[in-house]
């Protein structure tokens, strides 16, 4: 089911890492969009936390993605400090952004 993707996502970048090959800023983005989808917002931070220990770069996708996850499962504080953060790091927000931190602050009371 979609909602288990997540659990294949993560397992493929661990394959990935162990067989020596450095995930890009896709593999990571597509393993966000899977823990968005399967409603794991901390396994989604856990992956942006990878990104940026790797020094892999985490694009506009990669911030939404996490948005999203953090959106659905209703962190909007969570979901507020990272959209300052992809500020800060110069990643400018766009209509998705915006509906993602829209939606964490509806779900999150």
């Amino acid at each position: 089911s979609r909602s288990r993707q997540w659990q294949a996502a993560l397992r493929l970048l661990d394959r990935m890492a162990a067989q020596g090959e450095r995930p890009g800023t896709v593999a990571y983005n597509a393993a966000l969009a899977a823990c968005a989808q399967g409603h794991r917002w901390s396994e989604a931070v856990d992956i942006w936390a990878r990104m940026r220990a790797g020094g892999v770069e985490r694009d506009l996708i990669t911030h939404n993605a996490l948005l999203g996850a953090m959106g659905r499962a209703g962190r909007w504080a969570e979901a507020l400090d990272a959209a300052q953060r992809m500020q800060a790091e110069g990643v400018r927000p766009d209509e998705v952004t915006q509906c993602a931190l829209v939606s964490a602050c509806k779900d999150g009371g």
